[in-house]
């Protein structure tokens, strides 16, 4: 069987190979069970993208010749783009649109005029994505929200990253739908629990207490706007023990301002873009991980944070509410409720009460679990096509 997949995520070719994100790469991995891989999908090159480091070889899951570079749509795919996608959906036998993407959601429409099958992959929210942007996205969310609706609720398939919040706001009529997170962990050893309550109970006073945040730096959705605004409000209340840990690429002259104004450029380190293996590292050099986001669907690096036994403190969005204790969900844009859970972390024993916790509550995005309730839902659709 062949398999198109329309995308806005990008991939790099280097000469017979190509490389993608370890994330998408894992994704199509999984993916190619259903058979010969196509791609729709954007050139890294294209405008000097730099979102992510393409060093995972995906060339084993996917020919160069099965690859179509599209550009991305802000309002409407251009005809060069529509016609592109129309040519590949001829050529296969399903299509799988990872949803928001103005491309993929048009190629929905698409495929059903050419009678064939449609799997939406719904990996986040675009009405909550666009509504927290600038005044121009704000204008297209209500648009692309019905158009995301009708696009669920006609899929032949429809597979989401969360358990219950996309269900909810983008319900798909078909029984061949399924909640399965696109996060997938290494099974975790017992001793990162071990190792961080000893971090916990080792801390010393005088030495700082070290928060994260892992995302995107050049958009305003990702929120790190409002854990800078609480360092300075706990600078301002006598607590000058901390130090935040921003973990991520593109521009972030933004967030370097930010803190200047504030006045805590001192307490904040610029990470950049770093590899996976240097994420998992700084995580377990940190104390508490914060996920400020004004929009999401289920943050896999909020999922790692958790993995490593970290204190969590996340907003009410997206799927968060399904990964964290209640008490430690803040309102988006709420600094003074940020404020207030760093400093009910400052206590050791609630600082390992939600150490434990998110750590188990992480074991149930271990690989093997995922692996074959995903390989369930792709044979059930496998068996539909050969029947």
């Amino acid at each position: 069987m062949k398999v198109l997949i329309v995308t806005d995520q990008c991939v790099a070719v280097r000469g017979n190979k190509i490389f993608g994100s370890q994330n998408f790469t894992e994704t199509l991995k999984r993916i190619s069970i259903l058979g010969e891989l196509h791609l729709c999908i954007r050139n890294a090159e294209e405008n000097n993208i730099r979102h992510q480091i393409f060093n995972d070889d995906i060339s084993a899951y996917v020919s160069i010749t099965n690859i179509t570079f599209i550009k991305k749509s802000q309002i409407c795919p251009s005809l060069a783009t529509i016609k592109r996608i129309k040519k590949k959906i001829s050529e296969v036998d399903l299509v799988i649109g990872y949803i928001p993407s103005l491309n993929a959601e048009i190629s929905s429409f698409l495929t059903h005029k050419e009678r064939k099958k449609f799997l939406a992959f719904m990996v986040g929210c675009t009405w909550d994505g666009l509504w927290n942007q600038d005044w121009k996205r704000k204008i297209a969310a209500s648009y692309r929200f019905l158009i995301n609706k009708v696009v669920l609720r006609n899929a032949d398939y429809a597979l989401y990253v969360t358990n219950y919040f996309l269900q909810k706001r983008y319900p798909a009529k078909t029984q061949k739908s399924l909640g399965l997170s696109d996060v997938v962990l290494k099974n975790n050893d017992e001793e990162v629990l071990a190792k961080r309550v000893d971090k916990i109970n080792q801390h010393i006073v005088r030495e700082p207490i070290k928060i994260a945040t892992t995302g995107a730096t050049n958009v305003i959705y990702k929120g790190q706007r409002y854990v800078l605004e609480a360092m300075k409000k706990l600078k301002d209340r006598g607590y000058k023990d901390y130090e935040y840990y921003i973990i991520g690429g593109d521009d972030n002259m933004r967030l370097r301002r930010l803190s200047i104004d504030l006045g805590v450029q001192d307490q904040v380190r610029f990470i950049g873009t770093v590899t996976h293996e240097k994420v998992i590292q700084l995580l377990d050099e940190v104390d508490i991980y914060i996920q400020p986001s004004l929009t999401e669907g289920l943050p896999r690096s909020l999922v790692e944070g958790m993995s490593r036994a970290l204190p969590c403190i996340g907003t009410r969005v997206g799927a968060i509410p399904e990964l964290l204790d209640d008490n430690y969900l803040v309102k988006k844009k709420s600094s003074d409720e940020i404020l207030d859970k760093i400093i009910a972390l400052r206590d050791k024993s609630e600082q390992i009460t939600q150490s434990r916790r998110n750590f188990e509550e992480s074991m149930k995005y271990n690989r093997e679990d995922l692996d074959y309730k995903r390989t369930v839902f792709f044979h059930s659709i496998l068996k539909d096509f050969q029947d």
